[in-house]
């Protein structure tokens, strides 16, 4: 019986032992708050208390303004190891406050505050290009903006953050666009602004045209662009070329136009795949660059580049002029006419009249070739053999007076 006693009281007396080393020496304050001899767990409980009111307010400021505080703003402390070792003194409990989520909270306030470059872009019309500047944008730097955010709350105190920017640049600057609407070749031709029914028409057929842009590896047809050359749709009466004859008809002229911007495609790199001769020789391109159109018969090329191009059709004044922009392909073009041999004319035609005098001038028939010749700097690099075309002679009208008996 005595030795149970002694038992318990040796038991009881360690109880007393091991609950007096689970508790905090005294004089010992944590954060301010006296925590001596309190045990681990209450001294715990007392300095979170404390904390737990004292939650920080952080500020995000940008072109919006972002606040957080508790419960979003929470906290990590070392109260657990440290209550258990320290002696008489006074000591930081080591809390860290965080905001919760931090990473996907920052890349939400990232895609807010963003602000998207704009590149430069261009329009095109009969007045010309319309130029518009490009704009630099700003993205948030998400990795500075994460460790300002973790300086800020380690002050324990409220803060405001201004969010840092990155300059984000536009992809297409001004200067590309420009450097993209180059002049890649321009091709004249003159003719009679007198001769009102022909001028009429070239300028009608080249204000049709004016203003077009080509999309990239798109096709252009004359004949859809300007249309049937009717007096319905604006053309009016002049000389025109019809089996081997200058007849009047509804449209003469458009074919000045169609041959200006046939060699205007060759010169600036484009891929023509239709074209086709009068039957006889124009005044206005050497042989094998006329590009006559008719019902039956088109103008077609290709833009053979990655980017748009751009025509510019322009007639006054007696003169019409044709202009491709676009992106150069550093290639140089010119264009050959080449004349294989000549076609005399047949005897002059005799007919009768008051006087003596020539209706109509005889003219030599040609047969003839045309080439494209491309050029890299000054380098030929081909000699491309475009058509073969032939041309009917034009047999002389001669008027003499009729014979008296």
């Amino acid at each position: 019986m005595y030795g149970k006693m002694l038992l318990a009281s040796a038991l009881s007396a360690a109880a007393l032992f091991l609950q007096g080393c689970s508790r905090v020496p005294p004089k010992v304050r944590i954060d301010g708050v006296d925590v001596g001899g309190m045990r681990y767990e209450q001294a715990e409980r007392a300095v979170r208390e404390r904390w737990n009111g004292e939650i920080p307010t952080l500020t995000l400021r940008g072109r919006g303004t972002y606040t957080f505080s508790a419960p979003e703003i929470g906290y990590t402390d070392e109260l657990y190891e440290l209550v258990r070792r320290v002696g008489p003194g006074e000591y930081d409990g080591g809390v860290a406050f965080y905001l919760k989520g931090c990473a996907s909270v920052l890349c939400r306030i990232a895609a807010e505050e963003r602000v998207a470059p704009q590149d430069a872009s261009v329009s095109f019309s009969k007045d010309g290009f319309c130029y518009e500047a490009d704009r630099s944008g700003r993205r948030v730097d998400e990795a500075r903006l994460s460790l300002d955010v973790t300086a800020a709350l380690r002050t324990r105190s409220d803060a405001t953050v201004d969010i840092p920017f990155v300059e984000e640049r536009a992809e297409r600057t001004e200067e590309d666009v420009r450097r993209d609407t180059a002049c890649l070749a321009s091709f004249s031709t003159v003719y009679d602004p007198n001769a009102e029914g022909r001028a009429h028409n070239i300028r009608l057929a080249c204000g049709k045209i004016d203003g077009t842009t080509l999309a990239p590896h798109a096709s252009f047809s004359f004949n859809a662009a300007v249309g049937r050359r009717t007096a319905e749709n604006g053309f009016r009466e002049a000389k025109v070329i019809s089996d081997g004859k200058f007849v009047s008809g509804v449209g003469g002229g458009v074919c000045q136009v169609s041959t200006t911007l046939y060699n205007c495609a060759l010169l600036s790199g484009m891929k023509v795949t239709e074209s086709s001769a009068h039957s006889l020789q124009v005044g206005y391109v050497p042989p094998s660059f006329d590009a006559m159109v008719s019902d039956t018969s088109d103008l077609r090329f290709d833009n053979p580049y990655d980017m748009p191009v751009y025509l510019a059709c322009k007639a006054s004044d007696g003169k019409l002029t044709v202009t491709v922009y676009g992106r150069s392909d550093g290639m140089r073009y010119e264009c050959e006419s080449v004349i294989r041999r000549t076609i005399a004319p047949p005897e002059p035609k005799i007919v009768e009249g008051e006087e003596e005098k020539v209706l109509r001038a005889a003219k030599e028939g040609l047969v003839s070739e045309g080439y494209l010749r491309v050029y890299r700097g000054d380098v030929l690099l081909e000699r491309r053999k475009l058509r073969a075309d032939s041309y009917l002679p034009v047999q002389e009208i001669r008027q003499k007076p009729m014979q008296s008996d």
